[in-house]
């Protein structure tokens, strides 16, 4: 608001705590009380969004769309709107990423048909657009995770998940997606969309239907999160 980025009610609270900011209050007007209250100033937003997310949060960020009054505006609430979601998957900037190589966001369902239990893996690097797919059998997911050390994993709703909490992600941020997201027919519409193409035969895909699924479930979380990422995102290599 103004100057700064505030939080009001629990996220003041959680924000003054992993901050070390001060948390304040403000009234609410008539005989409600006051509610708990603790800001930023605006340009200091990616270092803190930086100990946030780091801290495993959601950060909803939340602009000025219209101007306020003290500046010429017109009477009234000054209009705002979410204007992005940022995540651990989806951080693109700040300090968190001078640490480590790629920042996965991964996606993982299990497949259907064949033999054993196997599991169709996506992970996609925001920052470069990178889409990566793999089918791998449940025995090999470990090693998988150890490799990519994704900070965000999603898992449909309802579905079954393989074991998270294996080397390389027991820190990862768990979000649970709608499990429509995962369907392959579906994804298989998304990508095709993405990339500007009439369907994803001759991307050698073939054999690689789960992994398409999760890919497609990450496409859908980033055009709810942060639509201007996909603009920047590849074709999918297997």
């Amino acid at each position: 608001m103004g100057d700064f980025y505030e939080t009001f009610d629990e996220d003041a609270e959680t924000a003054a705590r992993i901050l070390g900011i001060v948390l304040t209050s403000r009234p609410m007007g008539g005989d409600e009380g006051r509610i708990p209250l603790a800001g930023i100033p605006y340009h200091q937003l990616d270092r803190y969004l930086d100990q946030l997310v780091a801290a495993g949060q959601r950060v909803a960020i939340a602009d000025q769309t219209s101007v306020p009054p003290s500046r010429g505006g017109a009477p009234g609430l000054v209009a705002r709107r979410i204007t992005r979601v940022v995540t651990p998957g989806t951080v693109d900037r700040g300090e968190l990423l001078t640490e480590r190589g790629n920042n996965w966001l991964a996606a993982v369902v299990r497949a259907v048909g064949g033999e054993g239990e196997r599991w169709g893996l996506a992970a996609c690097d925001v920052t470069t657009g990178e889409i990566e797919l793999q089918v791998v059998p449940a025995d090999a997911l470990p090693g998988e995770w150890a490799r990519l050390q994704p900070r965000e994993v999603l898992v449909a709703e309802g579905g079954p998940a393989p074991a998270l909490f294996a080397p390389g992600v027991d820190g990862a941020l768990r979000t649970e997606r709608p499990a429509r997201d995962f369907r392959i027919d579906r994804a298989r519409e998304v990508l095709a969309e993405r990339l500007g193409v009439a369907s994803l035969d001759g991307y050698g895909l073939e054999g690689f239907e789960a992994a398409v699924g999760a890919a497609g479930a990450i496409v859908a979380y980033l055009a709810s999160m942060w639509p201007q990422a996909l603009a920047h995102l590849r074709a999918p290599r297997a």
